[in-house]
């Protein structure tokens, strides 16, 4: 039988891509292997004519919902005879074309299990599968394998092994799953005794403190933005005058009482992406959240939702707004790194919130606005 190899280029790594060529091999009863490699996605398989063009329409018809698929071509190659169609290892190339991947935001049903009582990762604040988690800023090299990124220092437990290696889960090859069992550990810092993570960061922001919280691309800095004694107390510390702030929310049913925004940007917030979106501010917010401290002068805020789990499980509990700006100095990079971290915002930060999962390239949220008479998108900033 005829071997054909199928080339494709994109963001075709961490978006599912190799679990979905398995599933179409298995649906097509197919032979062969699929791997990443430094330029794509490469598949060798065994087939009739007929059937390598139906698996290669498929393919091209139905990627993944994450991927970005810029070429792909199929030819007839050197034969080969293969058992079974496996997943086999990454490996490298001279030609480093594929494109990174970015950071997803939290999934529907990653979400949805974080909040059941009953499933083994309930509030757990790293909670990922193949469609969400970080990928872009914990990438040491390519191509995207959980080796060659910060994950490599997790071990998974046998739950979370099992899932990766079951072709019917939602985890199979997630090469950033983890569980309460095999965990990425939060830590505190500026609090003496035992304390619960989540717990002490809610009762910082009630008390009008300043938490540095490390997110998936670095450090954030936050208060209550109901609080214009927090907010001033943050803008003086961090030396930011006048500048406007971001505001996270807990989510887009709480926003719609501060901001008069569209369909277009509850999408665009509540996507995969999840910027900062620019929307102009009602008169009189809703929420108590203070427009004068957070935009002096302006009619517009820069907003968004939670994207990674641990955000949104912090404001879940708080069930208000808080400011959310980078974790820097004025005119200094975001910082990334727990030691630095500490050493370089400890006049501005009461409290530390870490992690001891690391982040290779720290990033900024990325900034869009809308265009006021035909809501076009326009990016002000990408980044994340």
């Amino acid at each position: 039988m005829p071997t054909y190899y199928i080339h494709i280029k994109g963001i075709v790594q961490g978006v599912g891509f190799r679990p979905t060529i398995y599933r179409l091999a298995d649906k097509y009863q197919l032979k062969g292997t699929v791997s990443n490699t430094t330029d794509g996605v490469q598949i060798y398989f065994n087939a009739t004519a007929k059937k390598s063009s139906l698996f290669f329409n498929d393919i091209k018809s139905h990627p993944p919902s994450r991927a970005v698929v810029t070429s792909i071509e199929i030819q007839e190659t050197e034969k080969r005879e293969y058992e079974g169609f496996q997943i086999i290892d990454s490996h490298g190339g001279k030609d480093r074309s594929v494109l990174l991947t970015p950071d997803f935001a939290i999934c529907d049903e990653c979400r949805s299990e974080m909040y059941d009582s009953n499933n083994k990762r309930y509030h757990y604040p790293f909670i990922t599968c193949t469609l969400c988690g970080p990928r872009y800023s914990i990438i040491n090299a390519l191509p995207y394998d959980r080796p060659l990124t910060t994950m490599d220092t997790f071990n998974m437990c046998p739950d979370c092994q099992y899932e990766y290696d079951d072709i019917e889960d939602r985890r199979y090859f997630s090469q950033t799953n983890t569980c309460p069992e095999c965990s990425i550990k939060l830590s505190v810092s500026g609090q003496s005794g035992n304390v619960i993570p989540i717990s002490s960061v809610i009762q910082a922001w009630k008390q009008d403190l300043i938490v540095a919280i490390k997110g998936i691309g670095g450090y954030l800095l936050t208060c209550d933005a109901t609080s214009e004694h927090a907010i001033n107390k943050l803008r003086q510390k961090k030396n930011r005058p006048s500048k406007p702030l971001a505001v996270m929310y807990p989510d887009a049913a709480m926003l719609k009482k501060d901001l008069e925004i569209s369909s277009e940007a509850i999408s665009e917030l509540t996507n995969h992406v999840s910027p900062i979106v620019l929307t102009r501010s009602k008169k009189t917010p809703g929420t108590g959240m203070v427009k004068a401290a957070i935009a002096p002068g302006l009619n517009q805020i820069g907003v968004m939702v939670p994207y990674a789990p641990l955000m949104d499980l912090l404001l879940h509990h708080f069930k208000k707004p808080i400011i959310a700006t980078s974790g820097n100095l004025s005119g200094d990079p975001i910082e990334f790194r727990n030691d630095r971290a500490m050493d370089n915002l400890s006049e501005i930060a009461d409290l530390f919130l870490h992690n001891n999962r690391g982040i290779v390239v720290p990033q900024d949220d990325s900034l869009i606005a809308f265009s006021p008479r035909h809501h076009r998108k326009i990016i002000l900033r990408r980044s994340r």
